[in-house]
């Protein structure tokens, strides 16, 4: 029983912690070829000392949106190393941040015990696991827009504008949430501007 609350109590902390070494584990795991074209438009980054941000020949995929996350890989890469370990290590932040925001999600809605079977069923989760050992982007996007909803159920405009924002230069994919959420504030709660909503 004591045992069943210290886990309960620290449940963010102990999946984290394992989500963690389990990405540490896979760091020498070889990437896909779509991953791979991250990587290697990272590497034309720190070539081009960030001077071209949007390489567009040469082999390299547009995917139509700013490649906010290849920026971020590229940082980690100048200052890391270029090594495959660095690039699975990326995606450990927007892990332990995803994991983070959804238990608060889960607690407005759920009782302490359901919120800690919903973070131990993300240990199970195949996409989750998948997506965490590839290092995808679509953690941090996942991560983004769990972040937005509560930033949503808290009424913080400026985090709704934050996360919003960075959903957008990640993937055109969020536009619609996006949209939606601009469609609720302005014609449901009629609101002219959510700024003022700022604390």
């Amino acid at each position: 029983m004591l045992l069943y609350k210290f886990i309960q109590k620290r449940a963010w902390y102990l999946v984290s912690i394992i989500y963690t070494i389990v990405v540490l584990c896979y760091s020498s795991t070889p990437v896909f070829w779509d991953m791979y074209a991250q990587v290697k438009t990272a590497h034309y980054f720190l070539d081009t000392h960030f001077n071209d941000l949007f390489p567009n020949e040469n082999g390299f995929i547009d995917n139509g949106y700013f490649p906010i996350y290849t920026l971020y890989l590229a940082v980690l890469f100048k200052f890391l190393g270029f090594k495959l370990w660095v690039a699975h290590a990326s995606v450990i932040p927007f892990l332990i941040g995803l994991l983070y925001q959804l238990q608060l999600f889960c607690k407005r809605f759920l009782s302490p015990e359901k919120t800690l079977f919903v973070l131990l069923l993300t240990l199970i989760h195949p996409a989750i696991e998948a997506q965490s050992i590839y290092f995808s982007g679509e953690i941090c996007f996942v991560f983004l827009s769990v972040y937005m909803l509560n930033a949503i159920q808290d009424v913080r405009a400026s985090r709704i504008a934050l996360s919003s924002t960075l959903l957008c230069l990640l993937n055109f994919r969020a536009l619609p949430f996006v949209v939606l959420v601009w469609v609720y504030f302005t014609f449901i709660k009629k609101q002219k501007s959510a700024w003022y909503l700022c604390h």
